[in-house]
């Protein structure tokens, strides 16, 4: 067994207009009556291995590995940016 933690980028992406903003790069329904809170999915967004999971009714956990944190960046800024967006760290 080793730790793979430090290996990982994870993103809290949450508000009014994720699932449109996942929509464009996610092959996975993610209306609210098919995509439940608690419901995990393992995925690709713009060719990166993706776990997706459904924290609550708008708020999305994405989990992707870190050497691929510069490309899955420029996709969700990307993604996002008709919508607005705000970076809130912890």
């Amino acid at each position: 067994m080793s730790d793979q933690s430090d290996a990982r980028l994870v993103l809290h992406l949450f508000g009014p207009r994720v699932r449109d903003v996942l929509a464009k790069g996610l092959a996975v329904d993610l209306h609210p009556k098919v995509f439940k809170p608690g419901d995990v999915a393992v995925t690709l967004i713009a060719y990166i291995g993706v776990q997706i999971d459904v924290l609550d009714d708008t708020t999305y956990q994405l989990t992707a590995p870190r050497s691929m944190a510069g490309s899955f960046w420029s996709w969700l800024s990307a993604s996002a940016a008709e919508f607005g967006y705000d970076v809130v760290t912890k």
